[in-house]
């Protein structure tokens, strides 16, 4: 089954998608497509894909499609393909999946001709209060600005990367952090923190940066780093130690491996 989302991205991909159906058609698949009415609909399709045990499920398209798809797959014998048609594919980047752009139209019909012929793979997946999550999930400052971002969905796809530089920066000015209750398997930890990112991939920041250089998919842990702060003068440092790569070694930053977390707060989270 393959399944596209058709907000995602800037492209209409209705034509591009139905030529890799066709494409692994002739390959001796029977490939059906399918587009998504909404974030539920690609959870229920890849559920009634792993309910019907098909061998596969790809979506096409960003980030965010791929965790709606994971939701519906987990403990199921229907792998996950992924056609990177979003904005910035940062998992299909992770396996070095090139992605949809105008010099090659033709990317999607070579993401699937790669998975097809390779191996299936059991993958850890975190879980949000029952969201499914494939790279990472994150509270504070990041939290915030995709917060902003997502209510002006259209804009977003027209101007991502400089919208998001834009609500950054318009957010870093007045951002003092926020005080969390953290427990960690068996720890238990208090602070204020400019932003708390549980990482499952080494690549963060639309790729710009690499948080987790040591994740592993597959050692049922994640990573969560904690970057202390409470000014925006604390905000700007952490910024830029995350972008630099230098955060790794700053005292100001922490990172926690787990397999169990929980994050309490008095002010309200956006994750």
């Amino acid at each position: 089954m393959i399944v596209y989302n058709p907000i995602s991205g800037r492209f209409q991909k209705e034509k591009l998608v139905d030529r890799v159906g066709k494409r692994l058609n002739e390959l001796g698949w029977e490939a059906e497509v399918f587009a998504s009415k909404n974030p539920q609909h690609i959870t229920s399709l890849a559920e009634k894909a792993s309910e019907e045990e098909y061998t596969a499920f790809f979506v096409a398209g960003g980030d965010g499609s791929i965790g709606l798809a994971a939701k519906g797959l987990i403990h199921s014998k229907t792998a996950l393909g992924v056609l990177p048609a979003g904005t910035s594919n940062v998992w299909s980047r992770e396996f070095d999946l090139a992605g949809l752009t105008w010099q090659h139209l033709n990317a999607l019909e070579i993401a699937a001709e790669k998975q097809i012929s390779g191996h299936v793979q059991a993958v850890d997946v975190g879980m949000l209060n029952g969201q499914a999550f494939m790279l990472w999930a994150g509270v504070g400052l990041d939290a915030e600005v995709v917060r902003q971002m997502e209510s002006n969905r259209d804009d977003v796809r027209q101007f991502s990367i400089l919208k998001y530089a834009q609500t950054v920066l318009k957010n870093i000015q007045s951002w003092e952090g926020i005080d969390l209750e953290i427990k960690i398997d068996d720890q238990k930890i208090e602070g204020r923190y400019i932003f708390a990112v549980v990482s499952n991939i080494r690549k963060y920041a639309g790729g710009l940066s690499e948080i987790s250089p040591a994740a592993c998919l597959d050692d049922g842990l994640m990573d969560l780093w904690l970057f202390d702060g409470n000014s925006p003068a604390d905000s700007f440092r952490s910024l830029v130690l995350l972008l630099s790569n230098r955060h790794k070694n700053s005292k100001n930053v922490k990172r926690l491996p787990f397999s169990s977390l929980d994050i309490v707060s008095d002010s309200p989270l956006y994750f």
